[in-house]
């Protein structure tokens, strides 16, 4: 079969080298149908399209399945080399509506006879949709409406499970199939008996069908596309087989570093909810740790008038009012209690809003819930080699207010008057809540493979898998207890990394960050001096 394709033109034997074989008959027809089809090119002067990737395309079987209503074909064309056909007419056309997860769409395809698939996304769609193509991750992306869709590829793991079971279920097939035959064969043995004592020339005519069968089965398995059954067939041999798969991408991996291992970044994909682009509009559940606020006996209850703001700050303390009001953090309130609010602005230039305290901690009962000591915690990292940090989002305000305390924390602005039905910041007591929560939350896993100094979670562990099931175990925790992290201000899988002013390196190589600044003072008898 080699010297054969070896001495066949180069254009059919670049199409004969695509096909499996098994005997030199089948290469022979083949060649001799290739030839006849680049003769009947050579002799059209009619264009086809180029390839595959120019137009959009539906099954004709699946069309009359769901009965879907065909349009006429605006320019019909002809087509040859999409199956085993032969040439054929495109003349007509469907739009279809389909969904990838959570993508929903129509698109208008031209209507073919296909065998590999139901529908063959082209250029047009590429084109409609600006689709952006990574070849280096193997990603497309594009944004429909205010949605942005990322289409990548299934993990190893995925496919690899998805390859064990379609290997199991080849081999029960093939059981299945093997006593098929053979109660067949069995059976084929005793008509044969008979129908030769009756006649013999039934015997040749089940012997023409069987061999028309077969013909038709070779030529059904000539075809530039892999069925399912060729994919079962192929795990099943364990032939080299390239399988392009999609799966729905919760965000955008580009915000990851690219050096993380494929598992990993597999893992945060399942996780995804807990990494959420913003906090839910809707108050967080009630988990049995409220903020709740005590006042003194016999403190008189503050009422301070609302601070002056000019025109610019007023239109942004109304702007944040009104989004904490659609989230459900705040309401409406007529509390006897009223403090004032401020805006403080930020290190990237915009405004956050704050809430004057002050004399609200003056009549509050301190409570005295033990804060972590850092050297304790640091301690805590020897040995360890991988390390994850995690930081919540916006952590006080996934605490919800205890009922019937949301009165003491009311406040004041120039169009309305308010009360916090979650935590703000400023509170005295709020360290300790949120402290409260988060070692009731990470209880089983603190003094293990966790440290956590309020919204800040650092999960330690000695080599790579083991970090992995660390990972998950800590994000199944977060997801049960609905709190949900920053993406953009966590770092993963690093065996170096910044916690709370400390360089956290590989065992006995933690060195405390000096975040101060250094002054030179200029002496005429020493020269110049440096102190911290």
């Amino acid at each position: 079969m080699a010297r054969f394709l070896a001495g066949l033109n180069k254009d059919i034997a670049n199409v004969i080298e695509l096909h499996h074989y098994v005997e030199l008959e089948e290469m022979v027809n083949m060649a001799m149908k290739v030839e006849r089809q680049l003769k009947y090119k050579s002799s059209n002067k009619a264009s086809y399209p180029s390839s595959t990737t120019n137009w959009n395309s539906k099954c004709t079987l699946m069309v009359e399945k769901l009965g879907l209503e065909c349009l006429k074909h605006p320019r019909p064309y002809r087509l040859q080399w999409l199956n085993d056909m032969g040439e054929f007419e495109v003349n007509k056309q469907v739009l279809v509506s389909f969904s990838i997860g959570k993508y929903s769409d129509q698109v208008l395809c031209d209507v073919v006879p296909m065998h590999a698939c139901h529908l063959l996304l082209g250029r047009p769609w590429q084109y409609d949709r600006r689709v952006l193509h990574d070849g280096f991750k193997n990603r497309y992306s594009f944004t429909m409406g205010d949605q942005k869709f990322v289409l990548a590829p299934l993990a190893p793991k995925e496919v690899y499970e998805d390859q064990m079971q379609l290997k199991r279920s080849m081999e029960g097939m093939q059981q299945r199939q093997d006593k098929k035959l053979q109660d067949k064969h069995d059976n084929t043995k005793i008509e044969g008996k008979v129908e030769n004592l009756a006649k013999g020339e039934q015997k040749s005519k089940s012997k023409e069908k069987r061999e028309s069968e077969a013909e038709t089965e070779r030529k059904k398995k000539q075809n530039f596309y892999a069925k399912m059954r060729d994919v079962r067939v192929a795990c099943v041999e364990r032939r080299c087989l390239f399988v392009l798969l999609y799966k729905q991408a919760y965000f955008n991996e580009s915000d990851l570093d690219p050096c993380l291992p494929s598992s990993v970044v597999s893992l945060l994909q399942e996780y995804g909810d807990v990494f959420p682009e913003e906090l839910p509009k809707e108050l967080p559940p009630i988990r049995g740790i409220e903020h709740h606020i005590d006042f003194m006996p016999g403190a008189q209850i503050p009422n301070r008038l609302a601070y002056r703001a000019n025109p610019e700050e007023t239109k942004e303390l109304q702007k944040q009012v009104e989004e904490l009001l659609q989230k459900g953090h705040i309401r409406e309130s007529l509390s006897p209690c009223a403090v004032p609010v401020i805006l403080v602005p930020k290190k990237d230039g915009s405004w956050r809003m704050c809430v004057d305290c002050r004399a609200v901690n003056k009549i509050t009962v301190k409570y005295r819930h033990p804060i972590p000591r850092l050297d304790d915690m640091i301690d805590e990292l020897h040995a360890a080699c991988v390390f994850t940090k995690i930081n919540l989002m916006s952590g006080y305000h996934q605490i919800r207010m205890k009922i019937g305390d949301e009165w003491k924390i009311a406040f004041k602005t120039k169009h309305g008057f308010y009360e916090w039905l979650v935590m703000p910041f400023g509170l005295t007591n709020a360290p300790s809540t949120f402290m409260r929560l988060m070692n009731h939350v990470l209880r089983s896993f603190i003094g293990k493979f966790v440290v956590v100094y309020f919204d800040d979670i650092l999960i330690y562990s000695k080599s790579i898998n083991e970090h992995i099931e660390h990972l998950r175990l800590v994000l199944d925790a977060l997801r049960a207890e609905k709190l949900y992290a920053k993406l953009k201000k966590c770092t993963f899988c690093m065996d170096r990394i910044i916690f709370l002013g400390y360089v956290v390196d590989l065992p006995e190589s933690i060195v405390l960050v000096l975040l101060l600044m250094f002054r030179f003072i200029s002496f005429d008898n020493v020269g110049l001096d440096s102190r911290i």
